[in-house]
């Protein structure tokens, strides 16, 4: 790619409503939760090894037939109403994680696989409905390996030994900010 020369109109995407691949020999009904796997392929959210929430169903992707890919299903990333599961979440748990139970509920405590469904932002008047925001999960998967030892900047004998130390604390820090970037918290 090369730099503009002269202007051009962008193509936009509303961060709102994204469109993802369907696993093979699945169907997503309209108004479930749905999750990627690790190959990034959509399926119905479930309390299953290796998924991520990414929001809802906005209509109904029937891949049982298909492969991988074959079709693409459209979902929403706004606040949606789910049924509050069998760990029942009460007031105590707006502004707190909640986790799938299954594609159309959410409890109060990590299932086998602690797949979460996002921040509880609300409750329905008789309890059975809990608005969840599928945005918000407190979770960066990632690994920082840190270089520098607890406590050797005490126990330094001369100036180079304190020098080389501090340069591996720079090092642990440039680690943690590029982490922090990558997964876009800083910019």
């Amino acid at each position: 790619m090369s730099a503009l020369t002269a202007a051009t109109l962008p193509t936009f995407r509303k961060g709102i409503e994204t469109d993802h691949p369907v696993k093979a020999s699945t169907t997503i009904y309209a108004g479930g939760l749905v999750a990627i796997n690790s190959s990034g392929h959509a399926l119905p959210a479930a309390d299953a090894s290796g998924l991520t929430v990414i929001g809802t169903a906005l209509e109904t992707a029937d891949n049982a037939s298909g492969a991988a890919g074959d079709i693409r299903v459209k979902i929403s990333r706004d606040v949606v109403a789910v049924t509050n599961g069998s760990n029942a979440i009460t007031n105590a748990h707006i502004g707190k994680i909640v986790w799938i139970e299954d594609d159309n509920s959410v409890g109060t405590s990590p299932g086998t696989n602690n797949v979460e469904a996002g921040i509880c932002l609300g409750i329905d008047a008789d309890s059975s409905k809990v608005w969840v925001d599928p945005k918000i999960q407190n979770r960066i998967a990632t690994a920082v390996t840190m270089t520098s030892t607890n406590g050797t900047f005490a126990a330094a004998a001369d100036l180079a030994a304190v020098k080389v130390e501090g340069e591996k604390v720079g090092d642990d820090v440039r680690a943690i900010y590029a982490a922090l970037v990558v997964h876009g918290i800083l910019s």
